[in-house]
């Protein structure tokens, strides 16, 4: 009988000792259960991401935080080299959330190709330079839209302004520079020009409607269609056998 009672017993201190046991074995999930916070895992490709929790730092991906708070929590994820990964989750109580992000890497800026100036424009420039005295454009000149460029071997030309001048000025839409047959042009940024075989007494507003270049040369009778930095439309051209010589009409569209 004593026997039976040492055996019922011993099998009560096991299942204590079991309980105990299992006690000590409860999962984080049940621990947070308890506490009325949540678990959040999160995994980045590439890894060695910088996660932050809100405003804080949670540490380098693959990252487990627990003992989160419940409630709502933004997420930033940063990687140099990498676009920066952002979502919103929500913490609950004894549950784990999962988050799982393939950053994008940053895109490729082109380096900005830098235009090069023709060599015979930088020549005229250079032997404008040397000119010790410059020439003025007359307001006859300009009241009558003719322009006597071939007298010039650097000419700027503001169309708003109805400036026509030597020097250079910020307003400026292009500049000119006389060759020993034709004139070339270079346009200031965001002006753009073209040019088309045309007289310049025929040409129309819509035959200059894409001037989209950087460089044009414009030879006798032909015409330089001109859109200025103030989007106005201008045609520019006349008729000479020597560039010296020549007097440039030019008309603005209205």
């Amino acid at each position: 009988m004593k026997l039976n009672y040492a055996l019922v017993f011993a099998l009560f201190l096991i299942i204590i000792a079991g309980c105990q046991v299992k006690k000590e074995l409860q999962t984080e999930e049940e621990k947070e259960i308890s506490s009325g916070s949540g678990l959040l895992s999160v995994e980045t490709i590439p890894s060695e991401a910088d996660v932050f929790l809100g405003n804080g730092y949670a540490g380098k991906s693959p990252v487990e935080i627990s003992n989160i708070a419940v409630g709502s929590y933004s997420i930033t994820i940063k990687k140099e080299g990498y676009m920066d990964f952002t979502a919103d989750i929500v913490i609950e109580a004894g549950k784990k959330s999962i988050i799982t992000a393939e950053l994008k890497l940053m895109p490729k800026v082109a380096p900005e190709t830098k235009k090069e100036i023709p060599k015979e424009i930088e020549a005229a420039i250079a032997e404008q330079k040397k000119e010790s005295k410059d020439k003025e454009i007359t307001d006859k000149e300009i009241a009558s839209n003719k322009i006597a460029a071939g007298s010039y071997i650097l000419l700027y030309y503001d169309f708003s302004k109805k400036k026509f001048a030597t020097e250079r000025s910020l307003e400026d839409d292009i500049f000119s520079s006389r060759m020993p047959t034709h004139f070339a042009f270079t346009r200031f940024a965001p002006a753009t020009i073209k040019t088309i075989d045309k007289g310049i007494e025929i040409v129309t507003k819509e035959d200059c409607s894409s001037a989209d270049n950087t460089f044009q040369t414009l030879s006798s009778g032909q015409t330089l269609c001109v859109l200025t930095k103030e989007k106005n439309v201008v045609a520019l051209g006349s008729y000479w056998d020597n560039p010296k010589d020549a007097n440039l009409t030019w008309k603005m569209f209205g």
